[in-house]
């Protein structure tokens, strides 16, 4: 294989998994090589190269006869996901106390901090806005997770947060548009979120956890992370329709 190829399936590779994480594409949608073509420029091979390797991430499926397309979703799988989630992230957070030094804590502290800028998140915000947030957001998370040494923690904790991104991209895109039409739907789904993404719920939980409170520190860190995965699940079922792919879903044709 040559360099050119391996730059072209990298590149693909990247571009195509950022749209479906950030809900640009859909659950579902599909993902068919002549489109991609259209849109890339480059030929099938690398392009399958690329889909086949999101293929082993799980966030694009192959289907016979039906070829490629984004991996569906479901809430029994939102559920699931949560509950690792909540097991490895809270041993995670046992282990860092445990293990962490000065350094740990100043990345706590600063993840905090730039966390501490921003107001609460609402549904009505700019996309790419709400992106900045969360990745904020995300690094104070990683911030208190980041003295555990283990390494398959870490790994398998990617692989979670990774398919949890995607899930809560395609909960909030559709919530997104279906907010513009209800301002009562948006009302309610701005306090969901901000029952878990405001800043008086991380505040405690860094302040657990600099004081090695561990016991203190598991159960915000617990209490946290179900009432997020409940949260995502309570703005799905104010949808009309269900989490799995909608109808009429478009083929990719950005």
């Amino acid at each position: 294989m040559d360099q050119a190829h391996k730059s072209a399936a990298g590149e693909i590779y990247t571009e195509i998994r950022r749209l479906i994480l950030s809900g640009d594409l859909r659950a579902g949608q599909s993902l068919k090589v002549a489109t991609l073509h259209k849109q890339f420029g480059f030929s099938a091979t690398p392009l399958r190269e690329a889909l086949n390797r999101l293929c082993a991430e799980h966030l694009v499926v192959n289907a016979f006869n039906q070829g490629f397309s984004v991996a569906p979703i479901s809430l029994e799988e939102l559920e699931d996901l949560g509950q690792i989630r909540l097991a490895l992230e809270v041993d995670m957070l046992k282990a860092s106390m445990r293990e962490g030094g000065e350094d740990w804590e100043s990345r706590i502290v600063a993840a905090q901090y730039q966390l501490s800028k921003w107001s609460t998140p609402e549904i009505s915000w700019d996309p790419e806005i709400f992106e900045q947030w969360d990745t904020r957001h995300r690094n104070f998370h990683s911030a208190l997770t980041s003295g555990c040494l283990s390494i398959w923690m870490n790994r398998m904790m990617e692989q979670v947060e990774t398919q949890l991104t995607r899930y809560h991209s395609n909960i909030l895109s559709r919530a997104r548009r279906l907010a513009k039409e209800q301002p009562e739907l948006e009302q309610r789904i701005n306090q969901l979120l901000a029952d878990v993404m405001g800043l008086e719920v991380h505040t405690p939980l860094m302040k657990a956890t600099l004081d090695r409170d561990e016991k203190a520190a598991a159960r915000l860190m617990r209490d946290h992370i179900q009432m997020t995965s409940d949260v995502f699940q309570s703005i799905q079922v104010l949808f009309p329709e269900s989490l799995e792919t909608e109808p009429n879903s478009k083929e990719m044709s950005r």
